[in-house]
C-alpha cells in the first residue's frame, strides 16, 4: 500500500437483496493529498480513487475534523466514477443524504449529466450485512480458494460482467464463454451453423 496508504474489505449481497455475499479487498496506494490508486481484486488494472468530500464536519483545509467520518465520496480524475461509503447507511440516509446530494449536484455530479448522475443502493431496514468477522472469514475462505485453484492450474476466472476487459484480459476464452468453443472453431474455420441455404431456380 504504500505510505498513507489504506485498505478496505467490502462485503455486500449481489443480484438481489437476499443474493450472495461477495467481499473485495481493495488496496489504496497515496499518490497525493486526497488522490489513490485503488488495486481490486475484479480488475486487473488500477482505478483512481480520488477523496473529493467528506463528512459531516471534514475541514480540507486543517485536515481535521470535530466528529468521526461518517462518509467519504470519491471519484476519479475526469468524474466519470461515483462512491459514496457510508459508515452506517441507515444513519447516512437519515442524516447526511440531503448534503451529499446537494453537494454531488454542485460539483457535477447528476443534472443533465447522465453518465456520472447518482443511483441509490437499496440498503433498507431488512438488508443483512455480514459482521466484520463473517467478512474476514469469507476472505480468508476467498484466499484458500484462489490459492488452491492457482495450485491445481485451475485459476480460469469466471466472466467478470465486464465484457470489454475480459477481453482485453483473454479475447480467446472470453469468446469460448459467450459462444461456446464449438462455435468458435466453426466460426475461424468458415463453417456457419444452420440450415442449409435454399436455391431459388
Amino acid at each position: 500500500m504504500g505510505e498513507e496508504g489504506f485498505s478496505m474489505q467490502e462485503a455486500y449481497r449481489v443480484v438481489s437483496k437476499t443474493g450472495p455475499i461477495e467481499t473485495y479487498k481493495r488496496d489504496m496506494n497515496k499518490v497525493g493529498p486526497g488522490q489513490y490508486w485503488m488495486y481490486t481484486e475484479e480488475y486487473f488494472y488500477p482505478r483512481q480513487f480520488y477523496v473529493i468530500g467528506a463528512g459531516p464536519s471534514f475541514d480540507n483545509s486543517s485536515r481535521n475534523s470535530t466528529e468521526p467520518i461518517q462518509y467519504i465520496i470519491a471519484s476519479d480524475a475526469n468524474r466519470l466514477s461515483l462512491m459514496v461509503y457510508a459508515r452506517d447507511p441507515l444513519v447516512f440516509f437519515q442524516k447526511y443524504n440531503k448534503e451529499v446530494v446537494e453537494f454531488m449536484n454542485g460539483h457535477g455530479f447528476g443534472g443533465n449529466v447522465f453518465w456520472n448522475s447518482p443511483k441509490p443502493i437499496y440498503q433498507g431496514p431488512d438488508c443483512e450485512w455480514p459482521s466484520e468477522k463473517e467478512v474476514f472469514a469469507r476472505r480468508v475462505l476467498k484466499n484458500q480458494e484462489m490459492n488452491e485453484r492457482n495450485k491445481n492450474g485451475t485459476s480460469d476466472p469466471i466472466l467478470s460482467g465486464m465484457p470489454l476487459a475480459d477481453m482485453i484480459r483473454d479475447p480467446k476464452r472470453t469468446l469460448e464463454r459467450l459462444v461456446g468453443a464449438k462455435a468458435l472453431q466453426q466460426a475461424s474455420a468458415g463453417i456457419t451453423a444452420g440450415p442449409p441455404a435454399s436455391r431459388s431456380e
